[in-house]
């Protein structure tokens, strides 16, 4: 039951929590301890000193309720806050560290927060001059000065007012952007305007402390992490940027920017177009290199000197085998810069290209390959050199590249080579074109191939037994030896070894029947033939070296029409037309 003695007794206990018996006075030496804790309807806070003998003395406490749009929140956002990120910023001015204790650990808190007032309280804040750490600065010269450059600054005066008697609703005038977003987060102290725990540098003094940031050169970096623990203006980083960008020392002392991006070479779409050319020496006397971009193929030509005359003599020689590329990529040597140099490629049409000083990764497909080769020198003893040479070239050029996936000789070549590697296998294809070549080179020695063009006139081989060679007019060519010739009206395909060229009197010229007739066997004009074989034939004479026996007499000249074969002539008028011997059969119409 709630009496008389049990308020005074309550009312006895509200007054020892807020005596000396129990509260102590902040001490900027001793740490502070924030117990914290809510309930569904009210919040509780205790600020504590941490005493020496390791116990929590309250400084202060503090309790309210929660509002009705609050109480509609779960219990861990009042404790923490909806507004998570806004109190973090807040809080990131400040070196604390959290600790998580159960409720019934802070009964001070809780009971704060389970016995709120029915209000909140408007209760007079401490002066923040007594727990601010900058108190104790108040007698030292640069406080004075800040507080005089201040005074006399027109727009921090104008900021200082209103943080003192308010901020407006919306922001004044443009340049006052910068401190009304931060309105929330500035004082005045001693005259002197913060932000949070850093000071507000007036104009008058922003020289003299960048000077002082600056002083042992230490970097973008490490000048605005000093500044950024005591002073603020606006525009504080981009005036610590061109300060270290503007100083000679910085700029001549500081290291190399990141590496660009890879840009490969433009890969070439056949081979000996791009070249890439460069010296590997002084090693074994020394080594002019050139590869080709598109097929890695390699040359290399060891020299005396690095010298321009052996650098054109060897590449003529290369040229002379290759062909002349597109274009030449050297480093900046001046063997490759010398005017002679650079006259030989302009004469022979080749771009000549050169990578950036001391950059040889532009030049990097023959950097690597001079790489390579000494590598592989070094590794191989005994032998001369070009032999040694000859050999990593061989290995080289028949391995396949790791970029193409095809050797440097099949790229180049667009076909496989042989190796030694081809004998441990039998390989049938290569003995079947080994025994065509022998064939070929024995029977084409002493032959030539005849093209005959189209609309020719020619002699057409008969196979009918009748006549040997019937006259006709090619019409198209039907493979690299076959064409398609007109006899009589009719389409023959026939060899070109059937085949021979006919001579045709000009139009409105008659043939003189007494002069020789052109025909293949260069027989008269008025002799009909039995056996009409040319004169390389073996059949155009007898084993005994006797001529043919069956000739006959000249035909008549009234007989061979104007314009016509004599031969044709007489042919068709010993064995008249010819007709085929093939059975004809009817075809089948409509047979249902």
């Amino acid at each position: 039951m709630w009496g008389t003695s049990q308020r005074a007794a309550f009312q006895r206990s509200k007054d020892l929590l807020s005596s000396t018996a129990l509260l102590v006075h902040y001490d900027s030496a001793l740490p502070l301890v924030i117990a914290a804790d809510a309930s569904p309807y009210g919040l509780g806070a205790v600020l504590s000193h941490r005493m020496p003998d390791n116990t929590d003395r309250p400084v202060c406490f503090a309790s309210r309720s929660l509002a009705p749009a609050e109480r509609e929140l779960k219990n861990i956002q009042p404790t923490a806050s909806a507004r998570l990120q806004r109190w973090a910023l807040l809080l990131m001015h400040y070196q604390y560290s959290l600790v998580y204790k159960p409720g019934p650990t802070i009964a001070h808190a809780d009971g704060l927060s389970r016995l709120p007032l029915p209000q909140a309280v408007t209760s007079p804040s401490i002066p923040p001059e007594l727990i601010s750490l900058l108190q104790e600065l108040e007698t030292a010269p640069i406080t004075s000065q800040l507080m005089l450059w201040t005074r006399r600054d027109p727009l921090l005066s104008r900021v200082c007012r209103f943080v003192g008697e308010g901020w407006p609703v919306t922001c004044p005038s443009e340049d006052l952007l910068p401190f009304f977003k931060k309105r929330d987060e500035q004082r005045v102290e001693s005259g002197v305007l913060l932000w949070g725990m850093r000071v507000v540098v007036p104009p008058h003094g922003r020289e003299t402390l960048l000077e002082e940031l600056h002083d042992t050169h230490p970097g973008i970096t490490r000048m605005k992490a000093t500044a950024r623990a005591y002073i603020w203006w606006p525009g504080l980083d981009t005036a610590l940027e061109d300060r270290v960008k503007s100083c000679l020392t910085c700029q001549q002392l500081r290291n190399a920017p990141p590496a660009a991006p890879i840009c490969p070479w433009e890969w070439p779409g056949k081979p000996w177009t791009l070249i890439h050319i460069d010296y590997a020496g002084p090693f074994q006397g020394g080594m002019l290199l050139a590869m080709d971009s598109h097929s890695k193929w390699l040359e290399v030509f060891p020299v005396k000197a690095a010298t321009s005359t052996a650098t054109i003599e060897h590449l003529r020689s290369a040229f002379s085998i290759h062909s002349l590329p597109h274009s030449v990529v050297s480093n900046n040597a001046t063997v490759f810069t010398i005017s002679e140099f650079t006259a030989f490629l302009e004469r022979n049409g080749v771009r000549h290209i050169t990578s950036a000083p001391y950059k040889p990764s532009t030049n990097g497909l023959v950097e690597r390959a001079v790489q390579t080769l000494k590598q592989a020198l070094r590794k191989t003893t005994g032998g001369f050199l070009k032999t040694r040479l000859a050999r990593f070239l061989a290995t080289y050029r028949f391995t396949p590249h790791t970029t193409t996936g095809v050797s440097p000789a099949e790229m180049m070549f667009g076909r496989r080579v042989r190796t030694r590697w081809d004998l441990l296998r039998p390989d049938v294809h290569a003995k079947v074109l080994h025994k065509q070549e022998k064939m070929l080179e024995g029977s084409n020695s002493s032959r030539s191939l005849r093209d005959l063009p189209s609309n020719a006139a020619v002699w057409v081989k008969d196979f009918s037994g009748k006549a040997k060679w019937l006259p006709g007019q090619v019409l198209a060519k039907t493979g690299p030896m076959s064409y398609q010739v007109e006899v009589d009206g009719k389409l023959w395909r026939r060899h070109v070894d059937h085949l021979l060229a006919r001579q045709v009197s000009p139009p409105g010229e008659g043939i003189d029947q007494r002069q020789p007739s052109q025909t293949p066997d260069n027989y008269s004009a008025g002799l009909s033939l039995d056996w009409d074989f040319p004169k390389d034939s073996p059949r155009n004479s007898s084993p005994e070296g006797e001529p043919p026996t069956k000739r006959v007499s000249p035909a008549p000249p009234g007989d061979v029409p104007a314009g016509a074969s004599p031969m044709l002539s007489e042919r068709q008028t010993e064995a008249g037309p010819r007709h085929s011997t093939r059975p004809h059969k009817a075809p089948v119409c409509l047979d249902l």
